[in-house]
């Protein structure tokens, strides 16, 4: 609402920036009768003029608009109803068919980034969608810089736990050597725990 003001007030002359002419937009989840109730009690009037789309009239002359993600119609306003967790997988799969038609660079940028918080929301969802095989071309093709990233998160992960392997290796060596903990922890400068816990293992 601040922000709202803050462009209106911009105007060079009076009421050059309409008011009937700007919409505060508030995305939610779900609408519930407690926050409608709460809004009614402070003397604010909440109509709903469409599926999932309320209107909130008292506050502002500026038009709001209070958006209900989930009760948005199937075909409605898909970005949004993919950015949530536990998205409906056909809405996933309408917007991604979609987006691979976009040509604008602009166009394909927002999809990705639509894409990108949906798929940090659906993880799971969508580690299973790539591994079909036209779902997973029209994945890469739209999230081939999280794919990379993904790649490259992967192949630290691995080098990690190679260097692991390789010092509980050096460890138990030094141990069955007749080293303790505390002198191959020392020696090795290796966190006494680290030690400690391969030395435990042994120790079963």
């Amino acid at each position: 609402m601040g922000y709202a003001c803050l462009y209106k007030g911009q105007g060079t002359r009076v009421n050059q920036i309409r008011a009937d002419e700007l919409t505060i937009s508030i995305y939610r989840d779900k609408i519930t009768h407690k926050l409608i109730k709460s809004l009614e009690n402070e003397g604010l009037e909440v109509s709903l003029i469409d599926k999932g789309i309320y209107v909130v009239n008292g506050l502002l002359n500026i038009s709001i608009s209070l958006i209900a993600i989930s009760e948005l119609s199937e075909d409605g306003l898909l970005a949004l109803k993919i950015m949530v967790k536990n998205a409906s997988e056909s809405c996933v799969r309408a917007f991604i068919n979609e987006s691979v038609k976009y040509i604008n660079p602009g166009d394909r940028s927002d999809a990705d980034a639509v894409l990108q918080v949906s798929y940090e929301a659906n993880v799971e969802m969508y580690r299973r969608m790539r591994g079909e095989d036209e779902m997973c071309e029209a994945l890469k093709e739209l999230m081939a810089e999280d794919l990379e990233k993904e790649r490259i998160h992967g192949h630290e992960e691995g080098i990690k736990e190679g260097i692991s392997l390789r010092d509980t290796e050096k460890i138990t060596e030094m141990l069955n050597d007749g080293k303790t903990p505390q002198e191959i922890a020392d020696f090795c400068k290796y966190p006494i725990e680290q030690v400690k816990k391969v030395y435990d293992s042994l120790s079963k």
